[in-house]
């Protein structure tokens, strides 16, 4: 049990000096192993590590894009539920919005916006919700792949005007985001280089070519 005590103590340490440290430090320059033991082995959890860390510090900021419950729980969804972080999703499809409404806390909060590069677009609601899109469906190319020409079937076209991450003014911080746009992913960070500024732990769904306007999008670098 002192041992114990003794590596909560130096964990919690460590966590207080992150805490007052820019968030741009990078976490593992300051956790450096008391000594080179396999914690697990005598008794101690790993995910009890991670949560002496965070307590300790200001709750993580996290940017979901495209947020809509669609399949299993997010990857921070363990920090989420312990209380360690704060959550802004973004869903334009007015369908998936409202389901997320339900979702709502304390620490999570979403809104209706589409990201983009701020310009007047159209969102195409597909049949399936996982293939909405800023983007126009590639389906001759999608007719190569079983169930996605179906899915990706346009149900409605809504015009809307997006939003710059830069300009959000719910955010002011981010220290983890996701982004899955169906294609629109280049266009978002491109207008949100301030609030995205690098290091930044990133989570891409980026599919290149179900989207046929998809590299109208994309710098020369990457076409």
């Amino acid at each position: 049990m002192a041992e114990r005590r003794g590596f909560e103590t130096w964990v919690l340490n460590r966590a207080q000096r992150f805490a007052r440290l820019p968030r741009s430090t990078t976490p593992a320059l300051l956790f450096p192993a008391p000594s080179p033991l396999d914690f697990s082995s005598r008794g101690i959890d790993d995910s009890e590590i991670v949560k002496h860390i965070f307590a300790a510090s200001t709750p993580l900021q996290i940017v979901d894009i495209g947020a809509s419950d669609i399949e299993d729980k997010p990857v921070y969804d363990p920090l989420m539920e312990e209380g360690l972080s704060n959550l802004i999703g973004f869903e334009p499809s007015p369908e998936m919005y409202e389901k997320l409404k339900d979702l709502e806390s304390d620490n999570a909060h979403y809104l209706p916006y589409a990201l983009g590069d701020g310009t007047e677009q159209t969102l195409k609601v597909c049949r399936a919700p996982g293939m909405t899109s800023l983007l126009e469906p590639d389906m001759e190319l999608l007719t190569h792949f079983h169930g996605f020409d179906d899915w990706a079937i346009v149900e409605e076209r809504l015009p809307l005007q997006t939003h710059r991450l830069d300009d959000i003014e719910e955010i002011s911080d981010i220290d983890f985001i996701k982004i899955d746009t169906q294609g629109a992913e280049y266009q978002i960070i491109e207008a949100g280089q301030k609030k995205s500024r690098m290091p930044l732990p990133c989570m891409w769904n980026f599919h290149l070519s179900r989207f046929t306007t998809v590299k109208n999008h994309l710098p020369r670098s990457i076409c």
